[in-house]
């Protein structure tokens, strides 16, 4: 950050100075002109929807030694479950599926007994816990219970089985604690204490796990097939995704970040053709050699660095709540926008962020190395930005090999970037003021999930979509889901048991449930 204030120093040198000085006093983001247009702040008297009287319920009254202890023991018991999605189904061991849900029946009886259970491609399943008020539309609170596989040969690495559900170092540990079982469980463990001790929704709450998103399988799309047949339209559905990060862009101080849309998807193959032979007589253009040039053209013209959509929204309010020398730059991008998506673009991560990505992927030609191939192929992974579209996608590729002998095609039909959320409606008000029940001062953010959820389905039932669990850890604090050493800290897990208990209350209708 040196660097970019010393930028800044210079650029300020000049009749300009006076002028951007101005406007750095007076710069505030769309973002937070809308969240204070719909009273949305909570930092000085908490959540403005809240009812402040003596007969409050407090947040620690509901959420105690009690409640984490059975969250944390159903989560290590939900992890021991080896639901692990394979590319290809017949892998997968569904015997692990049933005994899950046999387990979530007896383990959570209060939640069974007060909610109607539907099933829809046979192991995603629908919890409808009816509220009270008809008139009021639902919310959707979701997960998935499938896991990624654990990489074979790095069994030893992990401190604790991958599989164990172990307790132990301050953490529950297994594939799953973070990516999903650990929130859905959290989720399930709140309702569970939250029907014992007598609360019954106003609103009707559902209550979604699906079996299949680690594979984009068609769980969720069955779940939106059913919905829209019963026409239920949900204000909004809170699924996993983005989480609060310790040490946030720009700011290094820690930040709610609010999913609101994610990257589109899509794999795109190039196939260059040629004479083939023998290895021992080569000819001039071989076809590994054209895919070798359109692949490095294609790599050369990466797809620009640009601060638009949630991704300006997020950069925006983590600078203007960071202020000095940060919000100076974001208030006068139409001078500073170079340096500020240079410093933005120093992680990946940042990177991502700001443009649709390309990774090559995958390789293939001859099936011997004294093969000289008819065809060699690529295949290259897409993440499209919102504001982008696939067909300028594929318009992209071909105008970087335009000239050359390849074939370029999607390997299937892309998905498109989501829509984007609402940062001022009812839907981002309760989830904002979610996130203030654990702590009020956190900054709170909208954002872009990089990754796929099966929440991108959802917005053909709900008002709004969002991607959120309140787990907090660095950047690449992260990098253990899909990865080694995936574990769930148990100062997160209360942290998930505050926020979604205070959800349930308060999205559930009960203006009762206050912070202490």
């Amino acid at each position: 950050m040196r660097h970019i204030k010393s930028t800044f120093s210079i650029l300020i040198i000049g009749s300009a100075a006076a002028y951007l000085a101005y406007n750095m006093m007076s710069f505030k983001p769309a973002y937070i002109k809308a969240q204070e247009a719909a009273a949305l702040s909570y930092k000085n008297n908490g959540p403005s929807h809240v009812a402040m009287n003596s007969g409050s319920l407090h947040i620690n009254d509901l959420v105690g030694k009690d409640e984490r202890e059975f969250a944390a023991q159903n989560i290590s018991e939900a992890i021991q479950f080896k639901t692990i999605s394979n590319q290809n189904s017949k892998d997968n061991d569904w015997e692990q599926w049933r005994n899950f849900h046999n387990w979530l029946n007896n383990r959570f009886p209060l939640m069974h007994s007060q909610t109607k259970l539907t099933k829809v491609d046979e192991f995603s399943l629908i919890y409808e816990w009816q509220g009270s008020d008809r008139n009021l539309e639902p919310i959707i609170l979701m997960g998935h219970h499938d896991v990624v596989p654990v990489e074979k040969g790095t069994e030893a690495d992990w401190k604790h089985g991958p599989f164990s559900g172990a307790i132990a170092d301050g953490a529950i540990w297994g594939r799953g604690a973070v990516d999903d079982k650990g929130p859905l469980i959290a989720i399930m463990s709140s309702i569970e204490s939250a029907i014992q001790k007598g609360f019954a929704p106003k609103r009707t709450i559902y209550i979604v796990s699906t079996h299949d998103e680690e594979v984009f399988g068609g769980g969720a799309k069955a779940v939106v097939k059913w919905m829209q047949a019963k026409k239920i339209k949900a204000l909004f559905t809170l699924d996993e995704g983005s989480g609060i990060i310790s040490n946030a862009p720009l700011t290094n101080e820690a930040a709610a970040m609010i999913g609101i849309s994610e990257k589109g998807y899509g794999t795109m193959s190039i196939t260059a053709r040629a004479e083939g032979g023998h290895s021992s007589m080569p000819g001039k253009d071989m076809a590994v050699v054209i895919l070798a040039r359109a692949m490095a053209a294609i790599d050369k013209n990466q797809f620009p660095l640009a601060l638009s959509g949630p991704a300006k929204d997020l950069i925006e309010s983590l600078a203007y709540e960071k202020g000095g020398a940060i919000k100076f730059a974001i208030g006068n991008m139409w001078l500073t926008a170079p340096i500020v998506k240079r410093e933005i673009a120093k992680s990946n991560a940042g990177a991502a962020m700001l443009h649709t990505t390309m990774a090559p992927t995958m390789l293939q030609a001859a099936p011997k190395e004294n093969i000289i191939p008819q065809s060699a192929s690529a295949k290259i992974n897409f993440r499209i930005a919102p504001g982008q579209s696939s067909e300028e996608v594929m318009a992209w590729v071909k105008n970087s090999t335009e000239g050359m002998n390849v074939e370029i095609k999607w390997t299937s039909s892309p998905k498109e970037a989501s829509a984007i959320s609402s940062t001022s409606s009812a839907g981002w008000n309760l989830i904002n003021s979610a996130v203030g029940i654990i702590d009020k001062n956190l900054l709170v953010a909208p954002s872009l999930v990089l990754a796929g959820t099966d929440a991108y389905n959802f917005y053909a039932v709900s008002n709004d979509v969002y991607r959120f669990y309140p787990i907090k850890e660095p950047i690449d604090g992260f990098a253990m889901v899909h990865g080694t050493n995936e574990h769930l800290k148990l100062h997160n897990l209360d942290n998930m048991l505050k926020f979604y208990t205070y959800l349930i209350y308060s999205a559930g209708g009960d203006e009762k449930i206050l912070n202490n």
